[in-house]
């Protein structure tokens, strides 16, 4: 496990995401492949958006949540809407 922790660190080392070193709890196999799709999932997104920009992008932090935090729904959806909201007010004032 740990020589495919360090080809993973490796990997999104280069991609510009490094793993922090000041975890306080170990990183696990889930947590680790999640990273690594996150990882792809960006890359494609950058590619699909550098060909066909939108007129307008709401983002939310990567770091919102992790993959198995369903019970935070509600939270992670007002967080959506802020976001949004702030988005949807730049678009409207041309920035």
């Amino acid at each position: 496990l740990e020589e495919y922790r360090e080809k993973i660190e490796g990997f999104l080392s280069r991609m510009g995401m490094p793993l922090a070193e000041d975890h306080e709890e170990e990183l696990g196999l889930i947590d680790i492949v999640s990273r690594s799709m996150d990882t792809m999932q960006g890359r494609i997104a950058r590619f699909r958006l550098a060909t066909n920009t939108p007129d307008l992008l709401i983002e939310v932090p990567r770091n919102a949540c992790r993959i198995f935090d369903f019970h935070r729904a509600a939270d992670l959806i007002e967080l959506g809407r802020r976001q949004a909201r702030a988005a949807l007010e730049e678009f409207a004032n041309g920035r």
